[in-house]
């Protein structure tokens, strides 16, 4: 893993190699593990992962074509909750062996054998695991910048997206990307970026897609866009 570096030194880094930006917040980089359970067609679990493989790969060219951004918040939140999501993943896959062992019964004794399936938690599970860390390894890690803190209180305060009345992790995170695109745009770099949150809860409208209109109105003019899934990011980054 990178070590954390302030946000003027991200923006240096990119500045004497302006590529595109990728700015991941906890969410998504715990929702890898979610992509079995939550898609509702093979194809939007393949094309999520596809999508996820070009980051990497983009991301470990010479010369580097994709810069990813995590804040130091994010590593944080990811080693205190990716147990548990991984755990989710585990029983989802038990529950489909579970599933297709009863299908196979019956169909045995419909006289119409089902071929026997064998899903390897533990292969899915390490390569899910390995994904993500692979992600933070190669990231730019935003050093936690303590005034930064208080400006996300008083958002939450006022109750502004993404924070909510007594949270402001989510704020915490997200205003340290808004400043680092702030002092990226101002350096006068013209990278594409964008923001990518599955957490639309505190960050999208009622759609669950746009963004909330306070994110939308920091973000839009500093040409961030901002994605809730991996395909959406690809597709806006150009890859």
């Amino acid at each position: 893993m990178n070590p954390y570096i302030p946000i003027s030194s991200a923006v240096m880094s990119v500045r004497s190699h302006p590529v595109a930006i990728l700015a991941i917040d906890t969410c998504s980089l715990l929702d890898i593990a979610r992509i079995p359970i939550r898609s509702k067609k093979a194809i939007n679990a393949r094309q999520s992962i596809d999508a996820i493989n070009m980051i990497k790969t983009k991301s470990s060219m010479t010369p580097l074509e994709l810069y990813i951004l995590i804040a130091e918040q994010v590593v944080k939140e990811w080693h205190e909750n990716e147990e548990n999501v991984h755990k989710e993943l585990k029983r989802h896959i038990e529950t489909i062996d579970q599933y297709h062992s009863v299908a196979c019964s019956v169909a045995d004794g419909l006289g119409t054998p089902l071929p026997a399936i064998n899903i390897s938690y533990a292969s899915i599970e390490t390569r899910v695991r390995g994904m993500q860390m692979f992600l933070i390894d190669k990231a730019l890690i935003l050093a936690q910048d303590k005034s930064i803190n208080d400006d996300a209180i008083g958002r939450a305060l006022k109750d502004i997206p993404p924070a909510r009345k007594g949270t402001v992790k989510d704020t915490v995170i997200y205003l340290h990307y808004l400043r680092f695109f702030k002092a990226l745009r101002a350096a006068g770099t013209s990278s594409p970026c964008v923001l990518l949150s599955s957490n639309t809860k505190d960050y999208c409208a009622d759609d669950r897609i746009s963004p909330k209109p306070e994110i939308e109105s920091e973000l839009t003019p500093l040409g961030v866009a901002f994605e809730t899934d991996w395909r959406c990011a690809v597709r806006s980054l150009g890859l």
